[in-house]
């Protein structure tokens, strides 16, 4: 190499700088490809389980009679039971449910009740107890503070 090509720098530190990049890129090829055999190797595992799973799959088909391992809830008859399905019971005259909301009201006292909890405690569907008590009860605060005293 001609000494003014080089520009001040000597020879052997041309050298260096360059044996040190190749050895820098050495390193950077010998972990680009450690990384791509561990890719390999994981699309491998993946390859064989969704092989296996196919496999699951096709014998579910050709035997119908067996049933494929299920999660979450079961289907059909063996699912939890059901409650509160069919009728609610006899309507309630309007003198019951206002004998049970008054009862309810008089238990909370001075402080009043809510109409959720006066329905709660009477066993009365809330929206016929909101219907009812503002007609028949006295009625302090708004919307969630709202409080139902006997008149």
């Amino acid at each position: 190499m001609p000494a003014d090509a080089l520009n001040g720098w000597s020879a052997s530190r041309v050298s260096t700088r360059t044996t040190q990049k190749n050895v820098m890129s050495q390193s950077i090829d010998e972990q680009i490809a450690g990384l791509e055999r561990q890719l390999e190797q994981l699309r491998r595992r993946k390859l064989e389980t969704l092989q296996k799973e196919m496999a699951a799959l096709q014998a579910s088909l050709l035997n119908p009679g067996a049933a494929p391992a299920r999660r979450g809830r079961p289907l059909g008859s063996e699912s939890r039971p059901r409650t509160g399905r069919g009728s609610r019971g006899p309507r309630l005259k309007e003198d019951e449910v206002l004998e049970r909301l008054r009862a309810a009201v008089a238990d909370a006292g001075p402080d009043g009740i809510s109409a959720t909890d006066a329905a709660a405690q009477s066993g009365v569907f809330y929206p016929r107890a909101m219907r009812l008590m503002p007609k028949h009860f006295k009625r302090s605060g708004k919307g969630k503070w709202t409080r139902y005293r006997l008149k």
